[in-house]
């Protein structure tokens, strides 16, 4: 599968058209405003939430053991983008949460309403670098 495919199932999933779903992220990646990285049948949005921190929007069509794997590959491409700073996820789940910390990332409570979790990678002195 390709981004678009992956994305263009999740919509059909939760009933939205993927057409206009696959170009609503096209307009926010062309506008700058999110950052799209793909591995295996996963999709991670970014989006841009100023000074560095980017809201984590996962797309997936991966069972969970190539879920795993998929976020290893994106911490990896994280780490090498200097200006993404924190990340924020709203997952409920704590098996993402769990995914996270055994990668040996330090998850940190988010402190921003509408997130339940939060990683440092750049630039904090103080609040969970990894």
């Amino acid at each position: 599968m390709n981004p678009s495919d992956v994305i263009s199932a999740e919509a059909t999933k939760n009933g939205f058209d993927p057409t206009m779903f696959n170009s609503v992220i096209q307009t926010m990646l062309l506008k700058r405003t999110a950052m799209m990285m793909f591995a295996n049948s996963t999709v991670l949005l970014l989006i841009s939430m100023g000074n560095g921190n980017f809201a984590a929007k996962f797309i997936t069509q991966d069972p969970p053991i190539i879920f795993a794997d998929s976020l290893k590959k994106f911490v990896g491409q994280i780490k090498k983008v200097k200006n993404i700073i924190s990340v924020y996820g709203d997952n409920k789940e704590e098996g993402i949460i769990k995914m996270l910390q055994n990668i040996g990332l330090k998850v940190n409570n988010a402190g921003k309403e509408g997130y339940n979790w939060e990683i440092n990678f750049h630039g904090r002195k103080n609040g969970g670098n990894i």
